[in-house]
């Protein structure tokens, strides 16, 4: 057991899988039990209660090592959900709190993909890509995709990032295999 929900769900060693203990939710642990008793991989429950199983062989995974993501969210129960989500696929993370802050660290790091939240307080994810695109646009730095993710699933919202600069949608709440499959979009194999 770990004391943080940030950390992984996974079979650590033949022996060990490691889960968050606080608290301890049943569905975590006996999905533990079954990566220590080797009796099955990770999968996702879609919508409509199919099994999709998610990529995370070792060659997958030290690819994805090798790649890093943004994630720009307020709400600290997305952020987790999201950095859970992104470790089980192999994604090492930043996180930032507002549109300013993911601005700030997109200009001093390295980001293959950005998944930003919409609507925050400060600066909103429709301002922060704009201000990206003009950024890439003055100086000569390759586009880095964004893909908005927000609980707003009104009819306009995906246009409305589109026209801001983004390169994809999704629609909280997120099931890993769709997570999976829009990064893919931008990270190809």
């Amino acid at each position: 057991l770990c004391a943080q929900r940030v950390n992984r769900i996974d079979q650590l060693s033949a022996e060990t899988s490691r889960i968050p203990g606080y608290p301890i939710l049943a569905s975590e642990l006996q999905r533990a039990v079954a990566f220590a008793g080797g009796w099955m991989q990770p999968v996702d429950v879609t919508k409509d209660g199919t099994l999709q199983k998610i990529e995370t062989s070792q060659t997958s995974k030290d690819r994805r090592s090798g790649m890093s993501i943004l994630i720009v969210e307020d709400n600290e129960i997305n952020q987790l959900v999201l950095l859970k989500q992104l470790e089980i696929l192999g994604y090492p993370t930043a996180v930032a709190r507002n549109g300013e802050e993911g601005l700030a660290k997109w200009q001093g790091g390295s980001f293959d993909l950005i998944l930003s939240d919409c609507h925050m307080p400060i600066m909103d994810g429709f301002e922060m890509t704009q201000m990206l695109r003009q950024h890439e646009g003055q100086y000569p730095r390759a586009r880095t995709p964004i893909v908005a993710i927000t609980a707003n699933a009104l009819q306009g919202e995906a246009d409305r990032c589109y026209a801001s600069g983004m390169d994809g949608f999704l629609v909280k709440p997120l099931e890993i295999s769709s997570l999976e499959q829009k990064i893919m979009q931008f990270l190809p194999a």
